[in-house]
């Protein structure tokens, strides 16, 4: 017997057979299949990320001879065990979740909130995510001449494509008939990029975590 309530890696020759959204089968073959303390429960193969089939948290799972029932909503998971190869049980297997740190959005509210210190002048309106037909700009801010400040942000070394990127997004908004000029931000910048931003007239903003 398996013990269902724990959490456990199981190796086994099995086939799967799903019903919800829709039908599908796996055929028999050799699979590794994971059932979580939360009750999740994925069926993977040797290739690729995502599972073969999987149950998200809430499922059950129940056991009935040599097959595992795992059910959540409307949502059936049979796994026919044809033979066991191996199974560990896990004991005090950790949820801890990642930290994400060093992201662009940390730099994008650092030069907003020391805005005066990166781009000098007087502005009417300092926004993110400014709305361009090629994609949305990190950050524009419009002095009291309209003129448009157009800063891209990078959170590690800028290369010649970035500058490219943003001179892209300073012809868009020169095409709607607003003047422009462009910045790019970021810990450090390649010497080709830098040359780059010199002949087109873009600023390099150095700004770190």
């Amino acid at each position: 017997m398996i013990d269902v309530k724990a959490p456990f890696i199981l190796y086994a020759q099995a086939e799967v057979f799903y019903d919800g959204r829709a039908c599908s089968t796996l055929e028999i073959g050799n699979y590794l299949i994971i059932h979580k303390t939360d009750g999740a429960l994925l069926i993977e193969a040797s290739t690729k990320t995502t599972p073969r089939n999987y149950q998200g948290p809430g499922a059950t799972l129940e056991q009935r001879a040599h097959i595992l029932i795992s059910r959540r909503k409307q949502e059936t998971i049979k796994i026919v065990i044809h033979k066991l190869h191996s199974i560990s049980y896990l004991s005090n297997w950790s949820a801890s979740n990642i930290i994400i740190t060093k992201t662009e959005k940390e730099l994008v509210n650092k030069i907003i909130d020391n805005w005066a210190d990166y781009v000098p002048g007087e502005f009417v309106t300092i926004q993110q995510e400014f709305p361009t037909l090629l994609g949305p700009v990190d950050i524009v801010g419009v002095d009291t001449n309209r003129l448009h400040h157009v800063v891209e942000v990078k959170r590690k070394n800028i290369s010649v494509p970035h500058v490219s990127q943003l001179d892209r997004y300073i012809s868009a908004i020169r095409d709607i008939g607003e003047d422009a000029v462009g910045y790019i931000a970021a810990p450090n910048i390649g010497k080709n990029a830098l040359a780059y931003c010199a002949t087109q007239g873009f600023q390099y903003i150095k700004v770190d975590f």
